[in-house]
């Protein structure tokens, strides 16, 4: 006869089935919150930079940064840490194939090792650990885990969708007071809220391709004040990210209505936006300088040289393993060692090695390959389709994306979890749609 443990028997009872299921909902609601708060406060950090900047509409990042930045930004790290622990601790560990996994040891070590290798004792002690370079860049890829968990999603989607209104606004007002911006490798507000309204704007715009008139209208808001802002910020780069969303949108609507009506959709909206484009550039924005301005510059080769002088100073064999969180080039163009580069790939080479751009690939970028053919829609299409232009404006497509610790590096990750998801079992998602 069986002997019962007074565990066994406790597990048992109903009463401690109802006790687990409550401290299973609070664990779940806790990492909701925590993931929520994670966004809501990096958003509110990267807004904060934005809205501190000089008044010539140019921001620097080392020095706008006010209390509330610092205060914000640390919120965030914690946030997303803790719900990334949580997750862990409840098994979303699990979603990840082995080779993901051996990915995230990689990625975990070599960052690691070079923190130990490169900083100082002082160093180890200090905010470096969280900047641009160090290595809670790849340790908040954690935050990856909790994408998996379908509470969180449906949790943040409506959040997602409030900051991608609230960004939009912000905007607004920025073309408003700011007018057009000759151009400049510097970073200026438009084009930092162009590349926020990229990944809020179109998650939000995907998301909808199943809706119609004015519940799309509201939808598609954000996305649509991207194209003035990148125009007035002679974002060329983000003008053509724009258009590549706005085709993605149209083969996500074709997969639930159908050849006919997505025809109808593009004659539909491109009627409106040219309307509306012509009203604006005539009237409040003024922008026809800014257009003029592109076209000018439309043949202008403005990479090539940062290759040229990047592969004069770095050898082939150093990115390897990389040089390091402080290693950095010599860019004539800033006169002095510089840290970062335009092609992300490249910059993940330069400062961790081949185990570094591997691992963030691994995570981050793959699990979208095998769900690229699969006829998703709604939100489990907008992930893919996001991720897809994520890699893209990595390759140096689009101007400031780099992987950081950042809001639009947390919303992706929660996009990649989502993905991971997905490719283990894609009705996990969708029978919330």
């Amino acid at each position: 006869m069986r002997t019962l443990t007074p565990l066994s028997v406790a597990l048992s009872t109903p009463t401690s089935f109802s006790s687990l299921a409550t401290v299973h909902a609070s664990q779940a609601a806790g990492i909701d919150l925590l993931a929520i708060g994670g966004l809501v406060l990096s958003w509110l950090a990267a807004i904060s930079m934005a809205e501190t900047g000089s008044g010539d509409g140019f921001i620097d990042p080392e020095t706008n940064r006010s209390a509330l930045y610092y205060a914000a930004h640390a919120g965030s790290i914690a946030c997303v840490m803790l719900a990334s622990i949580m997750a862990l601790s409840r098994g979303q560990w699990k979603v990840f194939r082995r080779g993901t996994r051996l990915a995230f040891v990689a990625l975990f070590s070599a960052a690691i090792l070079w923190s130990l290798i490169a900083y100082t004792p002082q160093e180890l002690l200090s905010t470096k650990l969280i900047g641009a370079t160090g290595p809670f860049v790849w340790i908040t890829l954690l935050f990856v885990a909790v994408g998996t968990d379908r509470h969180v999603i449906q949790a943040s989607e409506p959040v997602i969708r409030l900051l991608a209104y609230a960004t939009a606004a912000l905007a607004v007002r920025t073309l408003i007071t700011h007018g057009a911006m000759e151009y400049s490798i510097g970073l200026t507000k438009h084009t930092y809220y162009t590349t926020i309204l990229m990944w809020l704007g179109g998650w939000t715009l995907l998301c909808s391709a199943q809706m119609h008139g004015s519940k799309l209208l509201l939808r598609a808001i954000p996305y649509a004040v991207m194209l003035p802002l990148a125009i007035q910020g002679q974002g060329r780069s983000w003008i053509l990210m724009w258009f590549l969303t706005g085709g993605a949108f149209l083969y996500v609507r074709k997969r639930v209505h159908g050849e006919a009506k997505a025809a109808r959709t593009v004659l539909k909206w491109a009627a409106i936006a040219s309307g509306i484009a012509m009203a604006a550039y005539l009237t409040v924005l003024q922008a026809l300088p800014a257009v003029q301005s592109l076209k000018d510059r439309a043949g202008d080769d403005t990479r090539s040289n940062q290759y040229v002088h990047f592969f004069a100073d770095v050898h082939v064999y150093e990115l390897i393993l990389g040089r390091g969180p402080n290693g950095s080039w010599y860019w004539p163009v800033v006169n002095g060692d510089y840290q970062f580069f335009d092609n992300g790939f490249l910059w993940m080479l330069f400062i961790g090695g081949l185990p570094t751009l591997l691992g963030y690939i691994a995570i981050v970028i793959w699990p979208t390959i095998e769900l690229i053919r699969a006829k998703l829609t709604g939100a489990d299409a907008a992930a893919v389709f996001m991720i897809c232009f994520w890699a893209l404006a990595l390759t140096g497509l689009s101007t400031f994306t780099l992987p950081s610790v950042a809001f639009t590096n947390f919303l992706i990750s929660l996009l990649a979890g989502r993905c991971h998801s997905l490719r283990q079992n894609p009705i996990v998602f969708r029978e919330q749609h």
